[in-house]
This record gives C-alpha cells, structure tokens and sequence, in this order.
C-alpha cells in the first residue's frame, strides 16, 4: 500500500546495494509464474528481501493475488522453483547519503515492520 513513487515524493530512495540469484530451472514462453517476496532482515537503515520465482502449474488461486496473502518462511510455497534469489538496500535521501527510516518516515518505517513481524511466523 506505499508506493516507490510516493516514498520518492517523501525524499526517500532505496538503492540496491547487493544482489544475489541462483537459477533452478528456466522459465519458457507462455509459463505462468509467480514472484514470492518476503522480507528478510529489516531496521531503520537497511532492507533485505528474498525472492523466489514459481512457475504454476494452474492458474494461481484468488488468496495469492497481488500483495494480499503473506506467506511465513517454514510454509512449502505453490508451484514449480526456478529462481531464488535475494536483494540488500539502504535507505538514503535525494543526496544519497543514509537515512534512518524510523525517524525520516515514521508511518513507512510501521508499515515495513509490521508485514515483517507477520512474515516470520
């Protein structure tokens, strides 16, 4: 529910700042799949995700439309692996010089931990 575009309107950018990615299987044409996002290690200055791409074998069900269903980390996720992979970023300002999030953005910084402490179950 928070935008790239309105944290950029706030001041803030959040830069890649490491990438990872390990390819299972490839993806053909026409496959349906699917982009599993979680967040993996959160504080007011930096961001880490995971991710891990699924081809589907059936269409995905209503409960896994976009950003409406979380998923915890010991739960066995749908569909077929193909990519696993992760992204580190920090929060910087429009000089690109870090930022603490809790205190630059305070409604953001809640709205991050609070789908990550949902995740960790």
């Amino acid at each position: 529910g928070y935008t790239y575009r309105k944290m950029e309107e706030q001041g803030l950018l959040i830069p890649v700042t490491g990438l990872d990615v390990k390819y299972h299987k490839p993806a053909r044409y026409d496959d349906e799949i699917i982009i599993f996002t979680r967040i993996a290690a959160f504080s007011g200055l930096r961001l880490n995700y995971e991710y891990d791409v699924r081809r589907m074998s059936e269409e995905p069900d209503e409960h896994m439309a976009i950003g409406e269903r979380v998923w915890s980390t010991d739960e066995s996720l749908p569909g077929e692996r193909l990519v696993t992979g992760s992204t580190q970023h920090v929060w910087v300002n429009g000089d690109w010089k870090p930022v603490r999030l809790d205190k630059a953005a305070s409604e953001l910084y809640s709205a991050l931990e609070k789908v990550w402490l949902s995740g960790k179950g």
